[in-house]
């Protein structure tokens, strides 16, 4: 429960739910979204590179994942079967922590959008590696720039 400025209070499901005496199921899990732009050949191998190093990382960490979640979609489309069906299972309580090789992999120009509604219900995003330095991911980040500015109907940049 938090209390609002204008004095009202803000309950969350978990507190409305322990106030009546009931509780709220939860499933706990840990689960790991990963994500490339293209089911190309390249593609599929960096699919593989993020598996592989989200295991490495999991096991000296002592985590295993529940989950996992996979899409071949650009970052700037939001209509990733994966990650929609990650947002419903987080909605639906079963997930505790998302963990992400890089926020690119999650998102491209959301993350405050995601982080908020994650840590909202809950769950901790992880991210494994803070700094995008693989050339692939930079070059995804530049094709999804210029798919946003075309669908922006931008032609150029004026200075």
């Amino acid at each position: 429960m938090t209390k609002l400025p204008n004095g009202f209070y803000n309950y969350y499901e978990d507190d409305v739910y322990k106030m009546v005496g009931k509780r709220l199921s939860r499933e706990h899990w840990t689960v790991r979204y990963a994500r490339v732009d293209s089911t190309s050949t390249k593609n599929k191998d960096k699919i593989q590179k993020q598996k592989t190093i989200a295991y490495e990382w999991s096991a000296k960490r002592g985590l295993t994942f529940d989950r996992v979640y996979e899409d071949y979609r650009p970052a700037s489309d939001y209509n990733r079967p994966a990650l929609l069906e990650l947002i419903e299972d987080i909605l639906k309580k079963k997930v505790d922590n998302v963990v992400v090789e890089t926020r690119c992999r999650l998102t491209r120009f959301a993350w405050g959008v995601f982080a908020l509604m994650f840590k909202y219900h809950g769950v901790a995003l992880i991210v494994m590696n803070k700094h995008i330095t693989d050339p692939h991911y930079r070059s995804e980040q530049a094709d999804d720039l210029t798919r946003i500015l075309q669908e922006a109907g931008v032609d150029r940049l004026e200075k």
